[in-house]
């Protein structure tokens, strides 16, 4: 009985030398713009028969190794590669680059640390990962601010000035706001690549001398402005969505249009082929061989006769022109004319020679 538990503990235990975790990174954890985080992976018995591996796993399910016994792999990495770099073999660091705007890159991302045999592939340790959230905020030249109509000729008429950025992450708050003072009623939307606030109200003359500006705030935070420059008074637009970017709904006008049109071009140019092909069938080919060119004939005068019947006796009648030779019927052939010059015959030989 004690050779079997004997033997129990020695399967459960690790044997001597096999890797074990002894601080790795795991959780959750939020990375803004100019600040990093760092990401442990300390093993204990590690041997040179294994290798250490980073993996970054999207939200999409792409996974990518990062780093390999400190060694950056960066072939689909691209522009995100600049946010990682390794404080040691074991642990990695990831910045988020002031400026750069790598945040859409980072959001979301899973990174685990994996020891690895050498000699098999295999991995031995795998640690559960830790989610990295990103904060970013929009491109420096956001906010952009927009008017229509808003001019001395339309005092009196209703006017719109419009707002809109980036959404960046979390998505940012616009707010415009009058001499100062914030604006209510206004209109606003989310896009995948925009947010925008729109305010519609009837203009006044005072209003030509009033400061509208529009504010971006991110976590209660003001990040950028906007005024209304006298310069983009002349801008209006059907569609609010901002007109840096076409919207997705023209974006789909565009591709079912040039879809009908290569359809309609499509039937067009297979039509007018059966058209050519049909009209050249129809077509009665001329013959200009010279052997069998007939010219100025006249018929050939044929007809099965009993021994006592006389070919001269014989009665034909004209049935049809054909290319310009009379075609004649006896009633039981039909016969080609040949040159009224020869004898008869001349013409029965005529006839044999055409197998009339």
């Amino acid at each position: 009985m004690s050779y079997i538990g004997i033997l129990c503990l020695a399967l459960v235990l690790p044997g001597q030398g096999t890797p074990t975790f002894n601080n790795v990174t795991t959780g959750s954890g939020i990375l803004t713009e100019g600040s990093s985080v760092d990401l442990c992976c300390k093993v204990k018995d590690l041997t040179d028969d294994y290798s250490t591996y980073w993996y970054r796993r999207t939200k999409t399910g792409d996974r990518t190794v990062i780093y390999r016994d400190g060694t950056l792999i960066n072939s689909k990495l691209g522009r995100e590669a600049e946010a990682y770099s390794l404080h040691s073999v074991y642990d990695l660091q990831i910045t988020q680059l002031k400026g750069r705007n790598l945040g859409g890159l980072l959001n979301g991302n899973i990174y685990t640390c994996e020891i690895i045999l050498k000699g098999t592939g295999e991995a031995v340790l795998v640690s559960s990962g830790i989610i990295l959230d990103t904060y970013y905020p929009p491109l420096p030249m956001y906010p952009i601010c927009k008017a229509c109509n808003f001019s001395s000729e339309f005092i009196g008429s209703s006017v719109t000035i419009s707002c809109y950025s980036e959404p960046g992450v979390p998505t940012v708050n616009l707010q415009w706001t009058r001499n100062g003072e914030d604006v209510n009623s206004l209109q606003s939307a989310t896009t995948h690549s925009f947010v925008y606030v729109n305010y519609t109200f009837i203009l006044e003359e005072d209003d030509l001398g009033t400061i509208f500006q529009c504010k971006t705030t991110q976590n209660d935070w003001e990040i950028g402005t906007c005024n209304l420059e006298r310069d983009t008074l002349s801008y209006c637009y059907s569609d609010p969505t901002p007109t840096e970017g076409p919207d997705d709904k023209s974006f789909s006008l565009i591709i079912t249009i040039t879809v009908i049109t290569s359809i309609i071009l499509l039937c067009v140019c297979v039509c007018l082929f059966c058209y050519i092909y049909r009209k050249r069938g129809n077509e009665q080919p001329t013959n200009n061989g010279s052997n069998n060119k007939l010219e100025n004939v006249e018929p050939v005068y044929e007809q099965p006769c009993s021994p006592t019947c006389n070919p001269e006796d014989v009665d034909f009648n004209v049935i049809n022109i054909v290319n310009g030779s009379e075609v004649l019927q006896d009633g039981y052939h039909t016969h080609i004319e040949v040159n009224n010059s020869r004898s008869r015959s001349e013409k029965r030989a005529v006839a044999n020679l055409y197998d009339l």
